[in-house]
């Protein structure tokens, strides 16, 4: 879906930005688990077709994934820039804690370390 975004969008960085967002929260959408499954992904592994483990790990893989392809395309130094630089670290924290309440959290968490943030150990920021 991303490379139909990209086609579309051309150099519209904005546009492939939101795009690709669309298709992340789209493939999560009705309890899938990864942004390469969807509904299915749960019915194959309830189903005994794919291993707990295994499951788990095209999990992390398409986590992977979408994470770096938001980073590819500008769209995590966008965010890093608007949450951590421009509003300030107690405030960033602040939302992506309510952001990990609502979505899962490996994404989240994996999509802040990515960034890496100056924070440093003991500021209280961790």
């Amino acid at each position: 879906m991303c490379a139909v975004i990209l086609a579309v969008c051309k150099d519209d960085k904005r546009c492939i930005g939101l795009g690709c967002i669309n298709v992340v929260v789209a493939a999560n959408a009705g309890r899938a688990f990864s942004p390469i499954g969807d509904i299915t992904t749960p019915m194959v592994w309830q189903q005994g077709l794919v291993s707990f483990t295994t499951f788990f790990l095209l999990f992390f893989y398409g986590v992977v994934l979408s994470v770096g392809g938001l980073g590819f395309i500008g769209y995590l130094g966008m965010v890093f820039q608007a949450m951590y630089l421009d509003i300030g670290p107690t405030f960033a924290n602040v939302t992506v804690e309510f952001l990990s309440a609502i979505v899962d959290n490996i994404p989240v968490m994996f999509a802040v370390l990515s960034m890496n943030p100056d924070m440093p150990l003991g500021t209280g920021y961790w």
